[in-house]
């Protein structure tokens, strides 16, 4: 018989929020477990035996590279939009150290009822502005490695820049239509505060 936990949803770790957006997945040929999307608002019942796949982002927005790079990575800047919309990121449980084996650690708070749900990730690698690579381990379970999150940021030479993201390892439970929604929310929360700098 199978067994299932029950886990929190949850949102995933930020990538750049555009105007094009194209989802895909694959399946991937190891077992290892993602870092977390959190939907936040439901519980979901998933297998311990995960499928797991790739997801990939491709995306083009109207702000130069360094300024997407730095809302990224700049706790100063991600509070204002880390997860989606109903949760807030408070700056001072932030942690980002930009360099190889630097921590990416963010703690994102239920408007409604105050429940936490932190992101401990590490710098797996970093090239300002091109690349940023990000690994998150959201279980306890010893065999079952981080998923890796790499997002690269081309200039468009024209005020606009294209991200490319692929997140590998990532269960099916995170890439299921409520995931999808979750992570519309939060790219529209992203865009509204590159708005707000223009």
């Amino acid at each position: 018989m199978r067994e299932f936990r029950r886990v929190p949803s949850r949102t995933i770790w930020p990538i750049p929020c555009v105007t094009q957006l194209r989802w895909s997945t694959k399946n991937a040929s190891s077992l290892c477990q993602p870092n977390a999307l959190h939907s936040l608002s439901k519980e979901l019942f998933v297998e311990e035996n995960l499928d797991l796949g790739e997801i990939s982002f491709d995306r083009v927005f109207n702000a130069r590279r360094d300024v997407v790079f730095r809302c990224m990575t700049n706790p100063a800047d991600l509070c204002h939009f880390f997860g989606p919309a109903g949760v807030s990121a408070p700056i001072e449980k932030m942690k980002i150290e930009l360099r190889t084996g630097g921590a990416f650690e963010t703690v994102m708070v239920n408007d409604a009822t105050g429940e936490e749900y932190p992101s401990i990730g590490e710098v797996v690698e970093v090239s300002e502005p091109t690349r940023l690579v990000c690994s998150e381990k959201a279980s306890d379970n010893p065999e079952q490695p981080a998923m890796t999150t790499a997002i690269d940021f081309y200039d468009l030479g024209d005020g606009r820049t294209r991200t490319v993201t692929v997140q590998s390892n990532v269960p099916a439970m995170y890439r299921s239509p409520e995931a999808r929604a979750g992570m519309e929310s939060y790219f529209e929360e992203f865009d509204k505060y590159l708005a707000s700098l223009a």
